[in-house]
């Protein structure tokens, strides 16, 4: 993508998801290999001074559900994405500006998905994104998303 699609994907994500805006939510990758986002420090913090758990799940959930979301975009799906289950476990604490990263997933676990969204207008993907702060892996998310197809 370039530039300005990132730009424009910023722009969806804080006017559809006012919370992205709160959090700052900065867009740098969006491509065949997975979604990067980023999260400044400032508007995350804690009493602690450093991010809030929160927003740490929040932004890693948020990287997966944009891989979704822009995949589907991609192949003309109108649907509707949720996340139905997630864990998250935290390795070290988050103290600068922090990024979440989820990888796309592989063909076939792919594949599943849009063929159950094709046949039953459901479907179902469980996808991993990693938080890092100063390129360090500092907490692991995996979530279970679910997308329904809306007609039209």
């Amino acid at each position: 993508m370039t530039a300005n699609d990132l730009r424009a994907v910023e722009r969806y994500l804080h006017e559809h998801i006012p919370l992205t805006a709160h959090m700052q939510v900065g867009v740098d990758r969006v491509d065949d290999d997975g979604v990067r986002l980023l999260a400044p420090l400032s508007p995350n913090i804690n009493h602690r001074q450093t991010a809030f758990g929160g927003s740490a799940a929040s932004l890693a959930t948020l990287a997966c559900w944009t891989l979704i979301h822009f995949r589907l975009q991609r192949l003309s799906f109108a649907s509707g994405i949720v996340v139905r289950r997630s864990t998250m476990e935290y390795d070290t604490p988050i103290d600068s500006d922090f990024a979440a990263f989820c990888p796309s997933p592989d063909t076939d676990t792919w594949s599943r998905f849009t063929d159950a969204l094709t046949q039953h207008d459901k479907g179902r993907i469980t996808l991993t994104a990693e938080v890092l702060c100063h390129d360090i892996s500092t907490a692991r998310f995996q979530g279970e998303f679910v997308a329904l197809r809306h007609s039209g």
